[in-house]
């Protein structure tokens, strides 16, 4: 059993085809098994990401080719080299959305939301950079599930683009406003996936603010994995743990410490290094899966957009956690504590300074302990004796070592990993 570990290659940052080789090369030494990319096909004329206009086509914003091979063919080929030596990559899939300018569009008009004039509808939702801001995204049109004539014909079509993109090696897809459709075409759609690729699909929910009745509702769907909100939790409530244990009844969960639609943590912290690794070794701790984004691990500070990001927007390296992430994905790799829900729960109050969480599963138990200070040195009393493990250490990071129970002084946001058993051999140093 394996932790899923999932790197975001966002592609308008990252490049062409060729220039992704690097970030894939990099992912992979920091120990991710999985590569994300967001929907590399062709976008609308807004070039939006999200707008997708050409399922079975390459963005040629992405296709830096010129022999006359195609560029589908050429990502093809990329995916399938990378899937030899272990890697798996997921994209994104959104039936609910076409771009407004899709040939499909034109080709189907009853396969989408029209007014009473027959116009398009577009949906509205929130800014992902302004949470507080609503727009219409004139950009998109919405597929009509619920009353179009022609529904079985297009879920139909949904379930083509999933097999064309299985077969050119994407085994994982995040599903976008997966609550809007039914538990029936999820699993059509998972079904169709499984037979063409003849090996395990791995298919993540995509949830997030969603009402606790909808998300209810995706119990019989057969998601492998659901992202949860912990993100945004700041340690002070109990709502990210009840959360936690709601959403495992049906699927098991997925941490992010920022993803392409949040702003910068690095940002929003004032540069805080501390900050950066707390929130990622959380993650790691809190669910059976995880996701990063591509530039974390460089503390990056620019917050991404679909349509307008490119490669000058990569920032200078100077800062650079990678060591910290590569030790903390071999321990999650080793201890299945980590690659498990478990239950959580905290062993003191969420008004104090220090946030103590205890993760039991099986027989294994642990804490993470968490300064929840940014700023501060804050004390915490352990009441028996163990194991600890102090990640961000200077002298010796990842060190198991056994301590009687005590006074710890963590120092501003820093964590401890805490354990009663001793650990196994092979995590007592794990080198950065």
């Amino acid at each position: 059993m394996h932790k899923v570990r999932i790197y975001n290659l966002f592609p308008l940052l990252a490049g062409t085809l060729t220039q992704w080789e690097e970030w894939v090369e990099h992912a992979a030494d920091l120990g991710f098994s999985w590569i994300y990319i967001n929907s590399p096909f062709a976008a609308g004329a807004s070039g939006n990401l999200f707008a997708l206009a050409d399922p079975f086509a390459l963005d040629p914003r992405f296709d830096d080719g010129g022999d006359g091979e195609s560029g589908i063919c050429r990502l093809q080929r990329f995916l399938c080299r990378h899937r030899e030596r272990g890697l798996r990559f997921m994209t994104d899939f959104n039936p609910l959305h076409a771009a407004s300018d899709a040939p499909v569009v034109q080709r189907h008009p009853g396969w989408f939301v029209r007014d009473a004039s027959g116009s398009l509808c577009h949906p509205l939702g929130a800014d992902p950079l302004d949470p507080d801001t609503m727009r219409v995204w004139e950009d998109l049109a919405e597929a009509d599930f619920t009353h179009s004539a022609e529904v079985v014909q297009l879920r139909g079509y949904w379930e083509s683009v999933l097999a064309f993109w299985v077969s050119l090696g994407f085994t994982g897809f995040r599903c976008l406003h997966a609550t809007a459709l039914s538990p029936d075409f999820w699993r059509g759609c998972i079904r169709r996936a499984l037979c063409t690729a003849r090996e395990p699909v791995l298919f993540v929910a995509d949830a997030l603010g969603e009402p606790v009745e909808r998300v209810a509702a995706l119990h019989d769907a057969g998601f492998h994995l659901i992202y949860n909100s912990s993100c945004w939790w700041q340690f002070d409530s109990p709502w990210a743990v009840e959360q936690h244990a709601f959403l495992q009844r049906f699927a098991p969960t997925l941490s992010f410490p920022e993803n392409h639609d949040t702003p910068r943590l690095f940002a929003r912290t004032q540069s805080l290094i501390n900050v950066q690794k707390q929130r990622y070794l959380f993650a790691a701790f809190f669910s059976s899966a995880l996701q990063m984004t591509m530039g974390y691990e460089f503390c990056w500070k620019k917050p991404m957009s679909a349509a307008h990001t490119s490669v000058a927007d990569q920032e200078d390296r100077r800062v650079d956690i990678g060591g910290f992430i590569r030790a903390c994905n071999r321990l999650a790799d080793a201890w299945p504590l980590l690659q498990a829900e478990g239950s959580i729960r905290a062993s003191n109050p969420y008004w104090e300074a220090v946030l103590a969480l205890e993760k039991t599963a099986g027989n294994d138990s642990a804490l993470l302990v968490l300064n929840k200070d940014w700023n501060r040195e804050q004390t915490f009393f352990l009441d028996a004796d163990g194991w600890v493990c102090r990640p961000f250490s200077q002298d010796s990071p990842w060190n198991w070592e056994p301590h009687p129970a005590g006074e710890w002084r963590l120092e501003p946001a820093e964590c401890l990993l805490v354990r009663q058993k001793a650990p196994l051999q092979e995590w007592r140093v794990l080198q950065s």
